[in-house]
């Protein structure tokens, strides 16, 4: 064959070849050396950077859009929303997000939640983010009558109470 694969070589390195072709004859004169160098060791991508919404938000919807700065050498994140700020149980343990920011629903009304994202590559997973915590909104009212007005309609602007 005319090729032929090597196995072995470190990262960021400089190596030389050449070849010579052999028959029933003898061997050739040697090929003019070539070079190459190998590609830089892979490393982790760097840990995502919170964005939004701000730590300890409150008034936050209960389908919120969370977002992270991209990561250098990213190829994925992961994102995790947890009532606990130790993560000991998740209501979202998204992964294999391309962009940098995922809509997350499900969540209930007035509630205290806990994120954090990670970023993935080839290498491995970064490491987490630093915690943020969000307040969600408050229930909406149960639909009880606040108040209620009459129109006069013989007028069309008066209303009485």
């Amino acid at each position: 064959g005319t090729s032929t694969s090597v196995s072995g070589l470190d990262y960021g390195t400089t190596y030389y070849w050449r070849a010579l072709a052999t028959n029933a004859v003898g061997d050739s004169n040697w090929s003019a050396v070539r070079s190459f160098i190998t590609m830089s060791e892979p490393t982790l991508a760097s840990v995502p950077q919170l964005s939004t919404p701000a730590n300890a938000a409150t008034g936050i919807s209960v389908t919120p859009n969370l977002s992270w700065n991209a990561s250098s050498g990213a190829d994925s994140y992961r994102v995790q929303v947890s009532t606990t700020s130790n993560f000991s149980s998740t209501l979202a343990n998204q992964s294999n997000i391309t962009g940098t920011s995922t809509s997350v629903s499900g969540l209930d009304y007035g509630t205290t939640y806990y994120w954090r994202a990670l970023a993935t590559n080839a290498v491995g997973d970064s490491n987490w983010s630093a915690v943020r915590s969000f307040t969600t909104i408050s229930a909406p009212s149960n639909g009880a009558l606040v108040a209620h007005w009459k129109m006069d309609e013989s007028s069309g602007t008066t209303l009485l109470d």
